[in-house]
């Protein structure tokens, strides 16, 4: 369904007893209905979604579990609620991986601290592009 055009609020239409209050209403509103409007007809961007996109390198052991603290410092407007892995790469030695690797964390605050990358060979330095949702 497409959105149709808004119908902004104007003070004309209402009795000169409510002008001032629909004139202060319709300040409000129409800015927020233009905003709506062009968003939902096909005008979303990253900038409008609570993700980030954050890039790290890793090498982890047999069990996943990183050699190294890895600790990301996330800004979103709403707790994390997990990530999106849109790349990784061997930096090491190129070896393609053969499945998708999985990120097991836990948070504090702002501070999320990645305890396993399931799915890397061990010993392998992989660089890293996710998305973080939340």
């Amino acid at each position: 369904m497409k959105i149709q055009g808004i119908k902004r609020i104007t003070v004309e239409e209402f009795k000169p007893e409510e002008q001032e209050m629909a004139g202060k209403i319709g300040f409000i509103l129409n800015n927020f209905m233009e905003q709506v409007t062009y968003i939902l007809s096909k005008n979303v961007d990253y900038d409008n979604l609570n993700r980030e996109v954050i890039n790290f390198n890793t090498v982890v052991d047999a069990n996943g579990v990183p050699k190294n603290p890895l600790q990301l410092q996330i800004t979103l407007k709403t707790r994390l609620r997990g990530f999106n892995i849109l790349k990784a790469d061997n930096i090491q030695d190129g070896t393609p991986l053969t499945g998708a690797p999985f990120m097991v964390f836990t948070m504090v605050g702002t501070l999320v601290t990645i305890t396993r990358v399931v799915g890397l060979p061990a010993n392998k330095k992989f660089s890293f592009t996710v998305e973080a949702i939340g």
